[in-house]
């Protein structure tokens, strides 16, 4: 969702996606997870604000898609330990004290991401589209390939993502990078 830089939102991250990846075994992602991807808001105007999103909520599920070989590879974890999204537009993701893992199987070897840290930053919502800006980024991620480190790199990922909320579940879509399952814990 970062705006992991933008997962989480992991957003979401996100967010959080292998994008790290890209600079390893063959594996690349899509644009939006691309250093020179810059996204505009597409709206104008005063913040807009859904207040179904207010709140704290911890990851229960998350799947992000990457690219191997030109073939899709799905990458699966817990998500985010918290992501609070405040009334004041501003927020903050955190993979927690135990990290995050996300575990899959790219032509046959298996890989590991482990991701540590948290962001700050500023969102809105416009067309149940969040908006994120001002990311303040400290998180890293680690990939491993049949249990060997293969690089360390900053967590990147998009900065806006389309979301469900409906009581105390919240789902965050990274265009073309994988989803996020969050509840709510208050």
């Amino acid at each position: 969702m970062k705006a992991y830089r933008g997962t989480m939102l992991t957003a979401l991250a996100c967010a959080a996606g292998l994008s790290l990846a890209a600079c390893s075994g063959g594996i690349t992602t899509s644009a939006p997870g691309s250093p020179s991807w810059t996204p505009r808001p597409v709206c104008c105007g005063a913040p807009r604000l859904d207040s179904c999103l207010v709140g704290t909520w911890k990851g229960v599920h998350q799947v992000v898609t990457n690219w191997a070989r030109f073939e899709p590879a799905e990458f699966a974890g817990p998500g985010p330990a918290s992501l609070i999204l405040r009334p004041d537009y501003t927020g903050t993701v955190d993979f927690g004290a135990k990290e995050e893992t996300l575990t899959g199987t790219v032509n046959g070897h298996a890989w590991t991401e482990v991701v540590t840290g948290s962001d700050a930053f500023t969102y809105q919502t416009s067309n149940d589209s969040l908006l994120f800006s001002d990311v303040q980024a400290s998180d890293m991620q680690t990939l491993y390939k049949n249990g060997i480190k293969n690089v360390t790199a900053p967590l990147t990922a998009p900065l806006t993502g389309r979301y469900t909320c409906s009581g105390n579940t919240l789902r965050v879509f990274a265009t073309g990078t994988g989803s996020t399952e969050f509840t709510r814990i208050r």
